[in-house]
């Protein structure tokens, strides 16, 4: 993730970029007071002008300007990450618009260049808390993206869609045309009795993004006096990343239970097979 990254020297790409092969991730933030203005009607374009169209285009510019970069450019003008392959590639939009009181209906963007998830600064918080994983974020953004239906909010923003979607095994009808949303998915999903048994399993699961935390430093990362560069090391890191929440839970189990193992016998190692196939062997020498 890579605030404030640029296309050439000097000049911002996008104010936040996400990688993960194969996906790339472009956010555009925009804070823009709502005007105090006799007429609301116009006071909202205005509004949505300033904090959502400037968004939209500033998204798109910088996705045609990714076509020809192999590899992510920090706000520093040092090399990133390598980007996925141009041919692999899946591309996700989100604006955050700042500043509109809960006041200016929210839609997101659909046209010919693509779809852009227009978010509120409160939703898109929840998103990113709700779905703190890669692979969660990017199945809410994929099944937004496919969906068959007209989503339309009446009272509320993104939350309320995002609380539909976790509620419905994380899908989206497709016998309807369209869904009216009432303002109450989104408080009502926080109180239910699942939600807060889920929220209590899910604590196990950090153990597991705490391990990819500590890996997660350059001077861990050294072959003799030569330091990796970070391309060298994030396969490895972005595969452990990849894990579901839900895998989570398992893959933290089981290192818990070989680490509590492996402290008494003083050594050893164990092979953990996560949801995904993917082989980790764990090891602990003293």
């Amino acid at each position: 993730c890579y605030n404030n990254a640029l296309h050439k020297p000097g000049k911002e790409l996008c104010d936040i970029l996400l990688v993960c092969d194969p996906h790339i991730i472009i956010i555009s933030v925009k804070e823009s007071e709502l005007n105090a203005e006799k007429d609301i009607e116009v006071a909202h374009t205005r509004w949505k002008k300033r904090a959502i169209e400037s968004s939209i285009t500033q998204i798109f510019r910088a996705e045609g300007r990714l076509k020809n970069k192999t590899y992510v450019t920090r706000k520093d003008g040092s090399r990133g990450i390598d980007l996925p392959d141009a041919s692999s590639r899946r591309i996700h939009r989100i604006a955050v618009a700042f500043g509109s009181r809960g006041e200016v209906p929210i839609i997101s963007h659909r046209s010919a260049k693509g779809y852009v998830h227009v978010m509120t600064d409160t939703s898109f918080r929840d998103v990113l808390t709700e779905l703190d994983t890669i692979t969660d974020l990017v199945g809410y953004l994929v099944g937004t993206e496919e969906k068959k239906c007209a989503m339309f909010v009446t009272d509320g923003n993104e939350s309320e869609i995002l609380a539909w979607y976790l509620m419905n095994n994380r899908t989206f009808q497709t016998d309807v045309d369209c869904i009216f949303f009432d303002g109450t998915n989104w408080a009502g999903m926080r109180e239910r009795e699942d939600y807060k048994r889920k929220k209590e399993a899910d604590q196990i699961s950090y153990g597991w993004d705490a391990l990819i935390e500590s890996m997660n430093n350059p001077n861990l990362f050294t072959l003799e006096t030569k330091a990796l560069h970070p391309n060298e090391a994030e396969p490895a890191l972005r595969v452990m990343a990849k894990e579901s929440r839900f895998s989570r839970r398992t893959l933290s189990d089981l290192v818990r239970v070989f680490w509590d193992g492996a402290l008494k016998r003083g050594s050893g190692s164990r092979i953990i097979v996560s949801q995904n196939g993917v082989i980790y062997v764990v090891t602990h020498f003293t």
